[in-house]
């Protein structure tokens, strides 16, 4: 089987930029910061942050990266926002914290991006580039037929919802197995997952529900097929 892939480099070299990115993420969270600063770097992204809420309940540097990194404005592959963050520090900060951000820049630069080839697809030529991770209806309609009442569990095994999305999915009045596929789908591609359709599988076979995962598995060939 073909596996999906963004990012054509082996495992070693992912993990170098993964740890040079988050070398950068905790050296932001450590720069002391006024109300002030803080309320100024928070006044770039207010846009993007979409929430009057939680825009104030940001209280330090660390919570507002991980937010910007949930809205994906940032992450290890995107950090031209975090340009306009260092730009705002002391020359100190400036200086440290950028020269990292160039190396991972330079990093990024030498990272081949290759076609992202379905999985599941024996044959090749069976195989075509699509924009972005997603899944058809007849997956999503067939899995939230089958999870039904195990929900919590499925979402769990897919290892990308986070325990106050699964509250928040509680009190859901829809289908609460579409609103995990829906948040998986979005995380996904936020996260750039290297193989999302393995890791939904995989989910699936960790709940003990290897029955629907054969017949989701062929439900993907028959679409990768027609493609």
């Amino acid at each position: 089987m073909v596996l999906i892939s963004y990012y054509n480099m082996e495992n070693q070299r992912f993990e170098i930029v993964e740890e040079n990115y988050r070398n950068i993420f905790q050296m932001l969270c450590q720069v002391k910061l006024s109300e002030g600063k803080l309320e100024l770097i928070k006044s770039k992204f207010k846009d993007n942050i979409n929430s009057p809420r939680r825009y104030e309940n940001i209280n330090t540097m660390e919570e507002l990266l991980k937010i910007l990194e949930k809205r994906c404005v940032i992450g290890f592959d995107n950090i031209v926002k975090l340009y306009d963050i260092v730009e705002t520090l002391d020359d100190v900060s400036k200086q440290k914290i950028g020269k990292n951000l160039n190396n991972q820049s330079l990093l990024l630069s030498r990272i081949p991006k290759a076609p992202i080839n379905l999985a599941f697809c024996q044959d090749k030529q069976m195989c075509s580039s699509i924009p972005e991770f997603s899944l058809p209806v007849e997956v999503t309609d067939y899995i939230s037929s089958s999870i039904k009442r195990y929900w919590q569990n499925f979402a769990r095994a897919l290892q990308i919802i986070h325990e106050k999305e699964i509250d928040l999915i509680e009190e859901y009045n829809g289908d609460r197995t579409k609103k995990c596929l829906e948040i998986f789908v979005h995380e996904a591609n936020c996260q750039r997952l290297s193989n999302p359709y393995g890791t939904l599988l995989n989910a699936l076979e960790m709940i003990k529900r290897r029955d629907v995962k054969e017949h989701v598995e062929n439900l993907l060939l028959l679409r990768f097929k027609r493609s």
